[in-house]
């Protein structure tokens, strides 16, 4: 009697990345069957960060997306799952973007962004923390720092 596999099925949240090293890009196949599609198609989505952003030991992902502006540049953050499919936990504007562990070995980041447009005396600064719960990134505070 022939041996029974177990049915494998790929949720149709995850992306498939494919990292061309000697390009510096990252190939971004988007699941079946869900309304998404990357904010700049004409952008070279490229490799911003490896790091385990969530503490399981599992090389995550850091992409630069494009769509620029005076509020910075588009990135996603991929968390990986398994092999070369990872679950898209982030992506939203950043700028001047500086990382920190935290006591849970999580990976928290912050952004700034100019209070007045192109004047650095003034900023916004946001940080973002991973919310294990939500298996995502959520904005955690935001305050003005003065230089």
């Amino acid at each position: 009697m022939a041996e029974t596999l177990p049915v494998v099925h790929i949720p149709d949240s995850l992306f498939r990345l494919d990292i061309i090293d000697n390009e510096n890009f990252v190939r971004i196949t988007i699941p079946e069957g869900i309304d998404f599609e990357l904010p700049d198609s004409f952008a070279k989505t490229e490799p911003e960060k490896y790091a385990d952003f969530n503490g399981d030991n599992k090389p995550d992902l850091m992409v630069y997306l494009g769509a620029c502006g005076t509020g910075g540049c588009m990135y996603g953050i991929f968390l990986n799952q398994y092999d070369n499919y990872y679950k898209l936990v982030f992506m939203d504007y950043l700028k001047g973007t500086t990382f920190e562990k935290d006591e849970n070995g999580f990976l928290s980041f912050q952004s700034y962004e100019e209070v007045a447009p192109m004047n650095p005396s003034k900023l916004y600064v946001t940080n973002f923390k991973f919310d294990p719960k939500a298996y995502a990134y959520k904005m955690d505070r935001t305050f003005i720092q003065t230089n």
